[in-house]
């Protein structure tokens, strides 16, 4: 949902916000009940007005479940958002490094300096994500290296392996350049397949590699909270 395209089936008041003037139409119920998602433009303000009033933590918790069901439509935002707001509200920054898993791509060096100004309220902001791209483009890479078609020669083909293994081996060195913390490495090992459908042994040998890759895959930090010294 694009946050500018927010409606409600049922609205009994309007939000402005400032300083563009956008009007948004809700239902108190509703948004107090969770059913309908606030859009993250009204999200700051909304926490500026929490921490202004003595409201219950009930009412904080409620704005926060909001902000981070807005993380995956908009994580850049939501990310700045929580990590602005943790200076005040340290529990908000768990918001903040569940945003991060929806910031692995693009690369960090596509950012503009403008879009970093814009985006990231603080050094630490903007180096954790830095960290957990490093971290996961290490770890990947770790994976692809070390993982093998015939391990220990485990379902070795006797006829082909020495020719499966020089092709794994060369599609390995192709994908070694091209890792980036949000790479699906698995699904880009798996083109490499098309080579082995000729030999089921081969075949078979590719599916079990590329499943433990996956399962290796799984195993990497995706939010900078699972990080070392991110936190």
């Amino acid at each position: 949902m694009n946050a500018f395209q927010f409606s409600c089936s049922s609205p009994d008041f309007t939000i402005r916000t400032a300083p563009d003037g956008t009007v948004f139409r809700a239902n108190r119920a509703k948004l107090a009940a969770g059913s309908e998602l606030i859009p993250y433009p009204l999200l700051s303000p909304l926490f500026d007005l929490l921490d202004k009033y003595d409201v219950t933590a009930s009412y904080v918790n409620t704005i926060a479940d909001h902000l981070k069901r807005n993380a995956p439509q908009h994580p850049l935002q939501i990310y700045s958002l929580a990590h602005r707001l943790s200076l005040t509200n340290t529990n908000l920054l768990p918001i903040a490094s569940y945003a991060s898993q929806f910031l692995l791509s693009p690369p960090l060096e596509s950012y503009t300096l403008d879009e970093i100004d814009e985006n990231f309220p603080s050094l630490r902001a903007y180096h954790r994500l830095t960290l957990l791209h490093a971290h996961r483009k290490e770890k990947l890479r770790e994976v692809l290296i070390t993982e093998q078609l015939f391990p220990h020669d485990y379902g070795l083909c006797v006829k082909h392996s020495e020719a499966s293994r020089t092709i794994w081996a060369a599609h390995k060195r192709s994908m070694e350049a091209r890792i980036t913390a949000g790479i699906d490495l698995p699904a880009e090992m798996a083109i490499v397949k098309g080579s082995f459908t000729s030999c089921p042994t081969c075949e078979l040998a590719c599916d079990r590699a590329i499943a433990m890759m996956q399962y290796k895959v799984n195993k990497i930090a995706y939010t900078f909270d699972r990080v070392p010294g991110a936190m």
